[in-house]
C-alpha cells in the first residue's frame, strides 16, 4: 500500500514490484529482542535485471502491528557493504542486513505513533 505495488510470483527474488519498475524485497521481524533487526536470508544479492531495487523492512510490535518501517535502495547496500555473508558451517549461505535505528533514521519511511 506504500508503494502502490503488487505482489509477485513466489519465484522471484523480490516481493513487490511498483508501477515505476522498482522491484521490492520485503523483510519483516517482529519483538524488540536481540535478531529483530536482522532480516531473514537473503540468497542472492547480485545486481541484474531480475535483481530487486530496494529492500523494504518491517519491524513488528509484539501484537504484529507494524512498529517502522525502511526503504533501502539495494545499489546503495551494495555501495556501502551493508550485505553480511550468512555463513553455516563455513558456507556461505545466504546473506543478511542489519538495520541500525540510530543511523538508518533517513530510509525510515514509516513510524508508528
Amino acid at each position: 500500500m506504500l508503494t502502490g505495488g503488487k505482489l509477485v510470483s513466489d519465484n522471484l527474488e523480490y516481493d513487490v514490484l511498483t508501477s515505476s519498475g522498482d522491484r521490492i524485497s520485503v523483510k519483516t521481524r517482529k519483538g524488540n529482542g536481540s535478531g529483530w533487526n536482522t532480516t531473514s536470508a537473503i540468497p542472492k544479492i547480485d545486481m541484474d535485471d531480475e535483481s530487486p531495487t530496494h529492500l523494504m523492512f518491517i519491524h513488528l510490535a509484539d501484537n504484529y502491528s507494524v512498529k517502522e518501517i525502511w526503504l533501502f535502495s539495494w545499489e546503495e547496500l551494495h555501495r556501502n557493504n551493508r550485505f553480511i555473508e550468512h555463513k553455516v558451517r563455513g558456507n556461505r549461505r545466504s546473506y543478511l542486513v542489519r538495520i541500525n535505528k540510530a543511523t538508518d533514521d533517513k530510509y525510515l519511511i514509516y513510524k508508528a505513533e
